[in-house]
């Protein structure tokens, strides 16, 4: 006699979709939360990053390059070669932020240890939270166009003076946050993606180069092998 099919075997190894929560943001699983960067980030006393310039030594003024493009060397300079005498020391893992092109994303986290690196008044000087928050994942969520363009309307001043004071970026921001394991596992994820794609790009590159390299071959000396070309023999009278 045939059994009865026993409830809910039609349904062994599947999983019940996660539960979702609606927010600003759309929806989002529901153990995430969504916080305004003030929650993650503290400002650092800018007292305590004070530095007096010695003529003597050697600096690394840092920037931030527009886009979300991160924190680049500006230059190499003497300290004798700085008019201003009074600027901010700056290490691996902070947080950067130039006020004056903040709504155009010119922020970043510091990623290398530079010998005597510095930056000016006009970058306040963030730290994260690393009980709560991923450096790898902020970053990515940081370098969408959408994370920063809540800015314009914060931003104060005359046109292509407009700053963005720390406590209104801060503010102004909000990203997703998922669990600390789930921001890492995404980060690297992210991460891989980023890498594949560069090397994809550095290929590409190559390959144009040595296209351009067999144009200027074949221009040169035509249609012959590449180790065959050598300078055109003197023409006999």
């Amino acid at each position: 006699m045939a059994r009865e099919p026993t409830a809910g075997v039609g349904a062994v190894g599947a999983q019940s979709p996660a539960p979702i929560q609606e927010t600003e943001l759309g929806p989002l699983p529901e153990e995430w939360r969504v916080v305004r960067l003030g929650e993650i980030f503290t400002p650092v006393d800018r007292l305590s990053r004070r530095v007096k310039i010695q003529d003597d030594q050697q600096y690394t003024l840092l920037s931030a390059r527009l886009y979300a493009k991160g924190i680049t060397v500006k230059q190499q300079i003497a300290g004798s070669n700085l008019k201003t005498k009074t600027w901010y020391w700056v290490k691996k893992g902070d947080f950067l932020l130039l006020k004056i092109w903040a709504r155009k994303g010119s922020y970043g986290f510091v990623e290398t240890d530079y010998p005597n690196s510095i930056v000016s008044s006009d970058y306040p000087i963030l730290v994260l939270d690393s009980h709560r928050a991923d450096e790898g994942y902020v970053r990515f969520r940081l370098q969408m166009e959408i994370s920063y363009r809540p800015l314009d309307s914060v931003a104060k001043g005359a046109t292509n003076r407009q700053r963005v004071h720390e406590r209104e970026f801060l503010r102004a921001i909000i990203i997703p946050l998922p669990p600390l394991p789930e921001q890492r596992a995404i980060a690297h994820v992210l991460r891989a993606v980023q890498q594949a794609q560069e090397a994809t790009e550095r290929v590409i590159q190559a390959a144009q180069e040595l296209k351009k390299s067999l144009m200027r071959h074949l221009f040169t000396y035509g249609p012959v092998p590449v180790v065959g070309a050598q300078s055109p023999a003197p023409l006999q009278e």
